[in-house]
């Protein structure tokens, strides 16, 4: 069977973030053009047509679950996966603005290097946090005590792994405890390791970067859509504060939030204990960053 018909794409969203697809697609089509891959958008009703790209809407059968509550990420994740028919799938969210070309030859030997072992189940792309050995060209295993090692950056994926640690929660706490449903298993998550060129490059950074950080646009976002014809109205979403005294002030007040919410709610207390001891561990610089913008 050829890779192209044992993967798809699927690019995640919602329908709050209908203004990303038309940068996402553009910049997806210019920076890989020959993809032969089927490509799905799964949101909750809405469509997107492109003249240049074929891409496939999957909506979910109802916006509402048996509680009368809107319908979480994972579930609506896991409802259009079950409408791909294909192996592999490529993960992607909607502000995964691609800035260079695609090294299509490293995912078809990723493809098949997955088809010749059943117990690797992802392939990550974008992620630094892996063990010293290289066991397969340019990728390491994941580290096991990183509490993120699922999670929701680029990645080629097992489908029936997938949709066996989908459940009903929402990305952030997908990330943290589907992990540890996947340290359970004897599963194996491959990782890219950055001393090599990126496979998709893509940069979501708070201070800089390009996508959207908490609703609004990053700062580099201009430049690059303009050198691609892409015309957005940024003034809808606005964009993200660059790191200034008030940005420091903002944020300890969402330090301040986050420790409001663990008190209220002890699952959630875990989930940002896990992640501040997480981020602490690797780079005590991050904490501050994310927290005091220093």
């Amino acid at each position: 069977m050829e890779n192209s018909t044992k993967c798809s794409v699927l690019v995640t969203s919602c329908d709050a973030y209908e203004d990303a697809w038309k940068p996402f697609f553009t910049l997806f089509h210019n920076m890989w053009p020959a993809c032969k891959y089927p490509i799905y958008l799964n949101t909750e009703t809405k469509e997107y047509c492109d003249n240049k790209i074929v891409v496939q809407t999957l909506h979910p059968k109802s916006l509402l679950d048996e509680k009368g509550k809107p319908v979480s990420w994972s579930k609506r994740l896991k409802e259009a996966v079950e409408q791909i028919g294909t192996e592999y799938i490529l993960f992607f969210l909607e502000d995964f603005f691609l800035m260079s070309p695609v090294r299509e030859d490293v995912v078809n030997s990723c493809i098949r290097h997955m088809d010749e072992h059943e117990d690797i189940v992802v392939f990550d792309f974008y992620n630094e946090y892996h063990e010293d050995e290289i066991v397969f060209k340019e990728f390491s295993p994941i580290n096991k005590k990183y509490d993120f090692a699922v999670n929701t950056m680029a990645a080629l994926w097992r489908r029936s792994f997938l949709l066996s640690i989908l459940r009903d929660e929402n990305p952030w706490d997908f990330e943290f405890f589907a992990t540890r449903r996947w340290l359970r298993t004897n599963y194996k998550i491959l990782t890219h390791r950055e001393e090599f060129p990126p496979v998709f490059n893509y940069r979501i950074k708070p201070e800089y970067g390009y996508g959207i950080y908490k609703g609004r646009w990053l700062r580099n976002n201009p430049v690059l859509f303009k050198e691609y014809g892409i015309d957005i109205d940024f003034e809808k979403r606005g964009f993200a504060d660059p790191p200034t005294e008030k940005g420091r002030i903002r944020e300890r007040h969402w330090f301040l939030h986050d420790v409001s919410k663990m008190i209220k709610h002890p699952k959630i207390a875990l989930h940002y204990l896990q992640s501040v001891r997480t981020i602490i561990r690797y780079n005590s610089r991050r904490f501050k960053a994310k927290y005091f913008n220093k």
